[in-house]
């Protein structure tokens, strides 16, 4: 009787043990991860001096921008690479928040998303081989030259050399390293981009290169956000007057673009 009263006992403990740690498992509160607000910026690094690589790090004009606005919203900065045609897609599904990645302001572009005040003015310009500079003398000799253009596909030049160079053939390419490198080889007679990117390529190969530094457009480079995320363009909007104030913007452009007054 005993024994049967001992086992009784101690069955009714390891019950009530088991029942009080499932009791306490079930009132143990549940850890919710807090969501780090993080600046997610849609990047296509391969467009020096806007966005490019360096020692496997993203640098340029607008890595320096993305850097400062991070630093002053105190947010995480996460830049997340993609092909060029990936980014408005991209930041219409909401995976990135803004694209900082040299993008000219158009009425296109304008249909699908919102842009900042723009933070630079500047145009189309046209890089060649030095042996070919006395050629293309001037704005008109390009626009109506039989030759080869080369341009990045979807940008505004590409869109430019079609409307304005009828008589040129235009080669596109998806990268701006390919273009250059398809001039050097002599498979291209021209290449046309923004006039930076242009600059940035004439400095670093000057003895081969040679440059038109005459503006065929007037374009407006800006940051593109998605059309409801207003509160996110009144504080890009708010960054950029500031920085235009007090010389942090000329301060930046200065560092990649020496050229600028």
């Amino acid at each position: 009787m005993i024994k049967k009263i001992i086992v009784f006992s101690t069955i009714t403990i390891v019950s009530s043990f088991i029942f009080s740690c499932a009791a306490y498992e079930r009132a143990k509160p549940i850890k919710v991860r807090k969501r780090v607000d993080v600046l997610r910026v849609g990047v296509e690094p391969r467009t020096p001096p806007y966005i490019f690589k360096l020692d496997g790090k993203i640098v340029g004009i607008e890595a320096d921008f993305a850097k400062k606005l991070a630093d002053k919203y105190n947010k995480p900065l996460q830049f997340i690479e993609m092909p060029w045609k990936n980014l408005v897609p991209a930041l219409m599904n909401g995976k990135i928040d803004v694209i900082m990645s040299g993008m000219s302001v158009t009425k296109a572009r304008q249909l699908q998303v919102r842009f900042t005040t723009p933070y630079m003015t500047n145009g189309l310009m046209t890089l060649m081989r030095s042996q070919d500079a006395q050629i293309f003398t001037s704005p008109e000799k390009i626009y109506n030259t039989s030759r080869s253009i080369g341009v990045v596909k979807g940008t505004t030049a590409d869109i430019f050399v079609r409307r304005k160079c009828p008589r040129a053939l235009v080669a596109t390419f998806i990268r701006t390293s390919d273009a250059i490198q398809a001039l050097q080889r002599q498979k291209i007679k021209l290449f046309i981009d923004d006039g930076p990117i242009i600059a940035w390529a004439f400095s670093q190969n000057s003895t081969d290169f040679s440059a038109l530094f005459v503006p065929l457009t007037e374009e407006f480079t800006a940051w593109a956000v998605r059309p409801d995320n207003e509160e996110l363009l009144k504080k890009l909007n708010a960054a950029i007057d500031e920085w235009n104030r007090d010389g942090t913007t000329r301060s930046i452009l200065r560092k990649w673009l020496p050229y600028i007054k």
